[in-house]
C-alpha cells in the first residue's frame, strides 16, 4: 500500500515535492521496523537528501 501510495504521489506531485518525500519517509520507517534495513536505508537517504536541498537544514524535517 505504501508503495503505491509513493508511486501515485510521485506522478501526481513529482519526486521532490514535501508530500512525495514524506511517503518515501514512511515507507523507509515501515521497512525499518520490519527490520528491512537494505531496503530502507536508500529510501531514507533519498528523504534526507530531497528534504536538504528543497528545504534547507532550518526547516523541522530537516
Amino acid at each position: 500500500m505504501n508503495r503505491r501510495a509513493l508511486e501515485g504521489r510521485e506522478k501526481a506531485l513529482g519526486k521532490d515535492h514535501p508530500d512525495t518525500l514524506t511517503s518515501v519517509y514512511c515507507l523507509a520507517y515501515l521497512l525499518h521496523h520490519r527490520h528491512r534495513f537494505k531496503e530502507a536505508l536508500p529510501l531514507y537517504h533519498r528523504a534526507f537528501s530531497s528534504y536538504l536541498a528543497s528545504l534547507r537544514l532550518r526547516h523541522l524535517t530537516t
